[in-house]
């Protein structure tokens, strides 16, 4: 059985959020050895990588944010104040790519009744579809789902613009329980600006779900945590 991984002495905060994530997946709950910080870095993610852990549910901040970077299994960071999750609304961006879609199979298991897919056209590219009449549209979007989330409760919202911006504000527009993002862990990936300003300005727990297949060591990864934009 898989378990969900808290910090030693998490607090009212992630205790709450822990024990909402281990009952919407059916998992155990446990804590680590030792609580995030300078020399807990480490034994956390020696604790990750023996055990077989669903998630993660750490504090937002430059440790949970370095555990996020190099962790095998995702991670949910909790930004202050969240309250009590059921995990009813998700919001999931996708761009269209593999290694994104690979994030759907991880929230799906969360059970959520309304998983709202994200979409972010390019305004500088736009869709074959965009000048033409709307059954065009939705056409796509049914196809878009089809191929990238076929959930049955996922409903496709599309947005042109700046990737992260239009995260962060749709974010703040449908108040979502969780947002989920699929990212390869490395500063190079064309997501990571995306994952970092969503961590960032996003007032919701974040989900990070690592699809790159290999995790990096600490040499190839920016691991400062990010900075909220004024």
């Amino acid at each position: 059985m898989s378990d969900v991984l808290l910090p030693e002495r998490p607090g009212e905060q992630l205790l709450v959020v822990g024990r909402a994530a281990a009952a919407a997946l059916d998992a155990g709950l446990r804590e680590a050895p030792a609580g995030p910080g300078a020399d807990g870095v480490e034994d956390l993610l020696a604790e990750l990588a023996g055990h077989d852990t669903a998630v993660a549910v750490l504090p937002t901040g430059a440790a949970g944010w370095e555990v996020a970077c190099r962790a095998s299994a995702p991670v949910l960071l909790v930004p202050p104040g969240t309250g009590r999750l059921r995990f009813g609304r998700v919001l999931a961006p996708l761009d269209g790519t593999a290694p994104a879609g690979l994030a759907i199979p991880r929230v799906a298991r969360f059970g959520p009744r309304d998983l709202l897919v994200l979409h972010v056209l390019d305004p500088s590219d736009p869709p074959r579809f965009w000048d033409q009449a709307a059954h065009a549209g939705e056409a796509w979007a049914d196809a878009f789902l089809a191929r990238w989330c076929d959930h049955p409760t996922a409903r496709l919202l599309v947005r042109s613009g700046r990737a992260a911006d239009q995260v962060v504000a749709v974010a703040r527009e449908e108040r979502p329980d969780l947002v989920v993002l699929g990212w390869a862990q490395h500063s190079e990936s064309p997501r990571a600006p995306v994952v970092r300003r969503v961590v960032a300005d996003a007032d919701v727990p974040v989900l990070l779900v690592p699809v790159g297949g290999q995790v990096p060591g600490p040499s190839t990864l920016r691991t400062d945590p990010p900075t909220a934009l004024p």
